[in-house]
């Protein structure tokens, strides 16, 4: 999904401003489920004076704040940018990386120094802010705001003058790291003073609209939503300034409404303090939402509650797009705006609507793999898990019908149902990231998974796409090859790699007829794949069947990815 608008005709004078605004999981649908109660002058006025794009996407997994930032303003997919998960398996350490991680001589500034440790080295590919930069020599302003620090720091990249997020605490300042600067600068600073953090934790969260004009088929309180922490009850009204009290901290605000409010009264400070947009030098405002995520984890997408913080984004929106016309001109600028990745209904809505959908047992699925993988590679046990995805195959199309039945009978076992849409507690999602030891030296390549020789990293993920990673004899195969079935019609592509084996690596599409109904976003799909010498393969695309085998070394093993995407 994306949308937005460009108050100048293409092709004649660079706008003095783009302004990239992420709203974290935001769903498509919100923007027709809630057409009705939106105002004129926010999401209504980017869809109807802008491109609405209605299926704009990056396929890649897992669907997470890190990747989809990263995806959107590189305009790559994560096994080009590398960023490919919030936490990413490190295979020189044996430990999980997170994405925006900083090295041990990065602190933080006017923030607490842990979660000030954060910086862009982990990013691999230049983002919009660094192509401005490059451009206008360093004359570009470029700036990234957000709660989240990933939110801020991976959209302007690199290079990027400077990067903003939410330390939380007492205070409930705005911060940055040393990787941009030594000493908040003086708006900041004010900013800060302002508190305005606590000043907003001050009031009571109502309804906006009275409840029957609210497009939820659920009531206020129901058992899907946990409340917020030092509530009775997920419902409106609620009393912020007790929660706040009860707390101590002012990042409860992140749960509300208020939390975009206070985003978007930081954004226009910038604005006007660093006069983005003042100048013919194209400026870049990267500006992420990060409460709808924090609040949707929280209460799922049918909750009254997150519809009424999209209610009051709308506001938020609007107000920031009147204030853009006033000090830049309605002819000066561009907005664009997106969404990292989307949501799914909590597993246990959809099955009090006798839907397929459940939880998985993590501790049966290890054992059900352990098991499979021991019989069918008789090596080592699974040795850790780390993440947060997990998800069963259902859509089974790779043509080795023994392995894949038994494997599915294996990882079914930790669920209740055998269609499973998976999500943990809180109703985040879950992943198992599966590393196996003393294996083949053929598994080797998986090399961004998290591999190591003598090791391999499988990865069951899930988010709009489901999968499970299963190993399985393949003793047929001479050489490398990785193959991609899917059930979309697409051109065949190949690619060969050298290597000090002289192995090859081949990329095949196979596919079935398209066919017209076929259409839709749950399409499978494939946008990119990429392959090194070793046969390093970067999962960043959806599809419906992977198999990587190789024989390289004495072993002989396969890989088989299978995923679906969910209704």
């Amino acid at each position: 999904m994306a949308c937005g608008f460009a108050q100048v005709p293409a092709f004649q004078t660079p706008p003095k401003l783009v302004v990239g605004i992420v709203v974290d999981q935001m769903r498509t649908d919100y923007i027709y489920r809630y057409w009705d109660n939106f105002g004129e002058g926010g999401f209504k006025r980017l869809c109807t004076n802008g491109a609405f794009l209605r299926d704009a996407h990056f396929d890649h997994v897992p669907t997470e704040t890190g990747p989809g930032h990263a995806s959107v303003f590189t305009g790559t997919v994560p096994s080009r940018h590398g960023v490919v998960a919030n936490d990413m398996y490190v295979r020189a350490t044996g430990k999980t990386l997170y994405c925006a991680a900083g090295p041990d001589t990065i602190l933080g500034v006017g923030i607490d120094s842990v979660a000030g440790r954060k910086s862009p080295m982990n990013l691999l590919a230049t983002t919009i802010a660094d192509e401005l930069e490059r451009r206008f020599d360093g004359r570009s302003r470029t700036i990234g705001i957000a709660f989240k620090d990933r939110g801020a720091i991976l959209p302007i990249g690199r290079t990027g003058d400077a990067a903003y997020w939410f330390g939380g605490g007492a205070d409930g300042a705005f911060g940055t790291s040393t990787w941009y600067m030594r000493e908040l600068p003086s708006w900041v600073q004010r900013f800060n003073g302002e508190r305005l953090a606590a000043s907003y934790l001050g009031r009571t969260w109502d309804p906006l609209l009275p409840r029957d004009r609210y497009h939820t088929p659920l009531p206020d309180d129901n058992p899907y939503e946990i409340p917020l922490t030092g509530a009775d009850t997920p419902t409106l009204p609620i009393d912020l300034k007790a929660l706040h009290k009860t707390s101590g901290s002012t990042g409860i605000i992140a749960y509300t409404p208020w939390g975009n409010t206070l985003t978007t009264d930081f954004a226009l400070a910038a604005i006007e303090a660093e006069q983005l947009g003042a100048d013919k030098v194209t400026d870049l405002l990267a500006l992420s939402y990060s409460s709808p995520d924090i609040l949707g984890h929280r209460v799922g997408p049918r909750a009254i509650e997150l519809e009424d913080m999209y209610l009051r984004l709308d506001q938020d929106i609007a107000r920031l797009l009147e204030e853009l016309d006033k000090r830049v001109g309605p002819d000066a600028y561009t907005v664009f705006l997106t969404a990292d990745h989307a949501a799914l209904d909590v597993p246990a809505y959809l099955a009090s609507l006798k839907g397929s959908a459940g939880y998985p047992d993590a501790a049966a699925m290890e054992r059900g793999l352990n098991a499979e993988l021991a019989r069918r590679l008789r090596a080592g046990q699974v040795g850790a898990r780390h993440d947060q995805r997990a998800g069963l195959s259902e859509r089974f199309t790779d043509s080795h019908e023994e392995a894949r039945c038994r494997t599915r009978a294996a990882c079914s076992r930790g669920f209740p149902a055998h269609r499973s849409a998976c999500r943990g507690s809180a109703h985040r999602e879950r992943s198992l990231a599966l590393r196996i030891h003393g294996g083949p030296a053929a598994l080797a390549p998986a090399r961004l998974l998290g591999a190591s020789q003598r090791r391999c990293a499988l990865r069951l993920s899930s988010g709009l796409l489901r999968g499970v990673w299963a190993c399985t004899d393949q003793r047929h195969h001479a050489r490398q090859r990785l193959e991609l079935r899917h059930a979309r019609a697409y051109p065949s592509l190949r690619s060969r790699h050298p290597s000090r084996q002289r192995s090859t690596a081949q990329l095949h599409h196979r596919h079935r007829p398209h066919h017209q109904h076929d259409r839709g976003p749950d399409d499978a799909r494939c946008m990119h794949w990429l392959s090194d010498h070793r046969g390093a393969v970067a999962l960043t695309s959806g599809f419906s069947s992977l198999s990587l085998s190789t024989s390289q070394g004495a072993g002989k093993a396969m890989l088989s990815l299978i995923t679906w995407y969910q209704p």
